[in-house]
């Protein structure tokens, strides 16, 4: 191997051990992280083509009118393209949900127990501002209720409501959901 090939190893290892590393780490990825482990897929995918030809694999020489083209190409190359153009869009799930969702309420639950509930199986947290303890604990109608999304589901509750919950809106950003009662 050259010295160039040797400069080149020293630098795919830990790159692999890396994207390893963030692969099997598991969690959910953000925008920014999403691009970080996208762009060290590339160079993976680059550096490790590159070791397997270690020269340019397609070198198409023509002319046209006259003058003479080359195209030289690596399979490195090749690789990091691929990937580049391959590697899965970050889609938040929180902006564009895929399906509708229900939930049944059971008798005798309320407000608070329902997203108790709600929220620990679909693995995310809530915060209440600026509810009594008494509109915390406002019982609701037991019956399903479907909504577009996390933030459509919480603000259907209100209508279940067997006593009156006053207006409130809801933020949903990174799996926590801020419910706010309108106006303070």
């Amino acid at each position: 191997m050259t010295t160039q090939m040797w400069i080149g190893l020293s630098l795919l290892i830990p790159l692999i051990i890396f994207f390893v590393y963030a692969y099997v780490r598991g969690g959910a990825l953000n925008a920014n992280q999403h691009n970080i482990l996208r762009l060290f897929a590339l160079l993976v995918g680059g550096f490790a083509g590159a070791f397997i030809t270690g020269d340019a694999l397609v070198n198409i020489t023509g002319t046209y009118e006259g003058n003479t083209i080359a195209i030289k190409g690596a399979l490195g190359a090749a690789f990091a393209f691929l990937i580049w153009w391959t590697f899965p869009k970050y889609v938040d799930a929180d902006r564009f949900p895929t399906t509708d969702i229900t939930l049944v309420i059971p008798s005798n639950a309320t407000f608070k127990s329902v997203l108790d509930s709600f929220t620990a199986n679909i693995g995310y947290t809530f915060d209440l501002q600026g509810f009594t303890n008494e509109q915390k604990n406002v019982p609701l109608r037991s019956q399903q209720v479907s909504g577009k999304d996390v933030s459509d589901l919480i603000t259907k509750l209100r209508k279940l409501a067997k006593n009156d919950l006053p207006d409130y809106t809801v933020k949903v950003a990174n799996k926590n959901i801020n419910i706010k009662i309108s106006g303070i």
